[in-house]
Formats: C-alpha cells, sequence, structure tokens
C-alpha cells in the first residue's frame, strides 16, 4: 500500500504553478482507504483553488485531522463545508483544546480571534467531532501523536508570547498543548507530518520516535521558526546535523525562507527540502 502526501496550502509558492498562498498550511494524505486532509489553511477561496487545480474534489475528503487550533490551519473547514454536496458528516480528529477560544496579540494590536472560526448551527451538523489527547489510530499505518505536555518538552520550550487561550474564564498565555502530528507508519519507519511544530522539532521527534519506538526516517511541514533570531537558526542547523542527520526534512510555513535558505546552504538538499504547494511524497 502506498501513502500520498501533497501539500494543498502554504504560505509561499513557485513562481508560474498558479496556486493561491497566504499564511497557513494544509497536506492531503491518500491511503488505499481514505483521503485525509491534515489542517486547512486560512484563506477559504484560496483552499478551494489549490484544491481544483490538484483535481481534488472536496466530497471526495473522507476525514480531516487538525495539528492545532489556530486559525491558520482550521479556518478552511468553512470553505470545505460549503462547498461539499453530500449530506454525509465528515469526521473531524483533533485534540479537544482545538476548539477552545483563542486570541492573538501582534505588534501591540488587541487581541482577535485566533482559533476555531464561528460557525452555523448547519455547520456544524455536518461535522462528526472525536477528540483524543493520546496516540489515536485514524486508520490503518496512519495516526495522530498525541499531546506532548510541557514537562515533556525537554530541549525547547515554544511558548509563544503572542498566543493565548481563555482558562477558566480568564486569558492566558497558550501552552499549544492542543499541537499534535501526523505520523505515518511506513516500511523505511515513520513520516511525520507538523502543521507549526510550536512544541519545538526536538521535542517532538524525540517523542513520537519514542512513542512508536521507531525512528522517524521524514519529517515535512513547519517548524515554527519564522521570525526566529540568526543563533536560533545556528542551533537548530547543529541540532540537525549531530542528532537527526538520518532524517530529511521537507519544509513549509512556519519555517520562514530565512530558515530555509541558512539550513539549505548548511545541510544541502540531502537533508533539507522545501516543500510547495503541489510538492508529493510517496511511501510504502
Amino acid at each position: 500500500m502506498d501513502i500520498n502526501v501533497t501539500c494543498v496550502y502554504n504560505n509561499n509558492l513557485r513562481q508560474g504553478d498558479g496556486f493561491g498562498a497566504f499564511n497557513g498550511v494544509a497536506f492531503l494524505v491518500e491511503t488505499n482507504k481514505s483521503k485525509i486532509m491534515f489542517d486547512l489553511g486560512l484563506v477559504c477561496w484560496r483552499l478551494i483553488r489549490n484544491l481544483r487545480i490538484l483535481d481534488i474534489n472536496p466530497n471526495s475528503i473522507d476525514k480531516v485531522t487538525i495539528s492545532h487550533g489556530h486559525m491558520d490551519h482550521v479556518r478552511g473547514i468553512i470553505a470545505l463545508l460549503k462547498t461539499r454536496t453530500i449530506g454525509e458528516k465528515i469526521p473531524i480528529y483533533g485534540h479537544p483544546n482545538i476548539i477552545e477560544p483563542k486570541k492573538a496579540c501582534l505588534y501591540g494590536l488587541r487581541l482577535w480571534n485566533a482559533g476555531f472560526p464561528k460557525m452555523t448551527p448547519e455547520m456544524t451538523n455536518q461535522l462528526n467531532f472525536t477528540f483524543n489527547r493520546d496516540v489515536f489510530e485514524v486508520e490503518p499505518n496512519v495516526f495522530l501523536s498525541g499531546e506532548i505536555p510541557l514537562e515533556e518538552r525537554k530541549a525547547e520550550r515554544h511558548l509563544s508570547k503572542y498566543f493565548w487561550h481563555e482558562v477558566n474564564g480568564k486569558w492566558e498565555h497558550d501552552p499549544m498543548i492542543d499541537e499534535q502530528f501526523l505520523v505515518l507508519k511506513t516500511k523505511e519507519g515513520l513520516a511525520v507530518i507538523s502543521g507549526c511544530c510550536h512544541t519545538g522539532i526536538s521535542n517532538a521527534i524525540n517523542k513520537i520516535s519514542e512513542r512508536f519506538n521507531d525512528e522517524i526516517h521524514t519529517f515535512i511541514g513547519g517548524i515554527h521558526m519564522i521570525k526566529s533570531e540568526k543563533k536560533k537558526i545556528i542551533r537548530l542547523a547543529q541540532t540537525i546535523q549531530q542528532d537527526f542527520s538520518h532524517i530529511k526534512f521537507y519544509l513549509n510555513h512556519s519555517t520562514g525562507i530565512r530558515t530555509m535558505k541558512y539550513l539549505e546552504k548548511r545541510l544541502g538538499k540531502e537533508t533539507i527540502n522545501r516543500f510547495h504547494v503541489g510538492s508529493k511524497l510517496v511511501f510504502s
């Protein structure tokens, strides 16, 4: 059985491909059983345009999985629901906190909604939520990683000062405990798909390898380095060289162009690749 992974939505594009780009990310994972979306991007019409260019019918999406509840990963659910013409509910999988109230405060601006979009009752009725905190089997060989608690984030702490969540009626810094990764079991080992990697890339790789008792051979997606200082990017390159040289990285979204350029130059295309909209990987 092959598992195909396609980037459907991303911050950046290759020139001339005709896709739309804006902040956020979305992937399509195709198995012999299902078509599974992992995240859905931010701008609805761009998501639908990209699906059409890739010849992916919204009606053909069997399941939706969510990395975490930030707007640039979940807002596209509105577009998916509006364009589906079949009456069946679509299963949606993620941590229970993906639907909690979340806000952002950037550049001194006041807090605004940074979480799950408001939906009509009709839209809500089209979804069938299944929540998990631990490792969860979406289908054979496809898993959600489960949450990575703060006390288990030994290597890095990517607690963003810009994001907040509501706890017992009060707004607090959001540790993004809801963040999960999509894990594919393949013949070569594990392939991991990341939304943003707020948990820190070392924490994610180490905990997922430990939980699945297997090595990761491919890491796809964002690594939350878009605003990082140069010294932090240099440390990341050193970490990859020392600890994760066996992994091939296909990066996009929150990685940032500056980080990708440095990693490409330092580590080479054998280790670092960009995963633009329309890019595809096939695993056995």
